[in-house]
């Protein structure tokens, strides 16, 4: 045997290796499907999420590549990975979906409620006192705006030594 050929049971493990991780890819997608329907992602996010997603999975089907069949393409890989995708997909994630859906319509109304009666009010009681704050430094700038001004008048004397004063 040379160093390319894989034997059977080297073949059948890096099958069901790629069926399990095309399994989880699935599962990845499906956490970005939730956080979509709770978020409500606009078609920026929804483009980099999607972007992101084919670049984990290209990296993961690199890796088994790489490691299980010494870095040749193998069909039986590739394959094992697509069946995976779509055992998962059209088993699991269907039987999910609605409970799902369900899921991160209540979680948006927590997140609402969250929103509306505990952080509105913190949020108010804060633009509040920073109001305040911004009032009492205005007031101090002024102080010592009006302290530099007559402290000016009083350091320069027109009357010594016959100076006249500055045109203004």
């Amino acid at each position: 045997m040379s160093e390319i050929q894989v034997d059977l049971n080297g073949q059948i493990v890096s099958f069901w290796i790629a069926v399990a991780l095309g399994a989880v890819l699935c599962v990845l997608y499906d956490v970005l499907k939730f956080a979509r329907l709770v978020f409500r992602s606009g078609k920026t996010a929804v483009f980099v999420q999607d972007l992101a997603w084919w670049t984990v999975t290209a990296l993961a089907t690199y890796v088994l590549l790489l490691v299980r069949c010494k870095g040749v393409v193998r069909s039986y890989a590739v394959i094992g990975e697509v069946v995976g995708f779509a055992a998962y997909r059209f088993t699991v994630s269907r039987v999910a979906e609605k409970p799902l859906k369900k899921l991160a319509l209540a979680v948006r109304a927590a997140a609402r409620f969250v929103e509306t009666k505990i952080l509105a009010p913190i949020i108010a009681a804060v633009k509040k006192i920073i109001r305040w704050i911004e009032k009492i430094l205005k007031k101090f700038t002024n102080f010592l705006k009006n302290h530099l001004k007559q402290s000016v008048k009083m350091l320069y004397n027109p009357h010594k030594n016959g100076r006249k004063c500055p045109k203004k």
